[in-house]
């Protein structure tokens, strides 16, 4: 233990701290969400569900492009894509793509 002077002249008390107390990271356990918490990502999930679908509607061929040079930046490789850059419109999403969403939701509707 010791004094030190900092650098607005301003002296403190030095303690030494313990080598094994620098490394440990404090680590929290849950058995259970809360309602605030179970919110947040509830919030969070639909937040970038919508970011995403906005990035490629809005975005068209060239955000296609885009995420196809990412990934390729990323993982190296990439599988063809099933409906070719040259197909997708400027803006939006090209016929092929909406068809195929609307049969996918169409399977997923709950019977009334």
């Amino acid at each position: 233990m010791g004094v030190i002077k900092n650098r607005h002249r301003i002296y403190c008390a030095r303690k030494a701290v313990p080598r094994f107390a620098a490394t440990t990271v404090p680590t929290v356990k849950h058995s259970s969400l809360n309602d605030t918490e179970i919110k947040r990502m509830a919030e969070w999930v639909y937040v970038k569900a919508l970011a995403w679908d906005e990035r490629v509607r809005f975005g068209g061929s060239d955000e296609q492009k885009r995420i196809r040079s990412e990934i390729i930046r990323l993982e190296g490789t990439v599988e063809p894509p099933r409906i070719l850059h040259e197909q997708w419109p400027a803006r939006g999403m090209c016929l092929a793509m909406c068809l195929r969403r609307r049969s996918r939701r169409a399977g997923t509707r709950r019977a009334k």
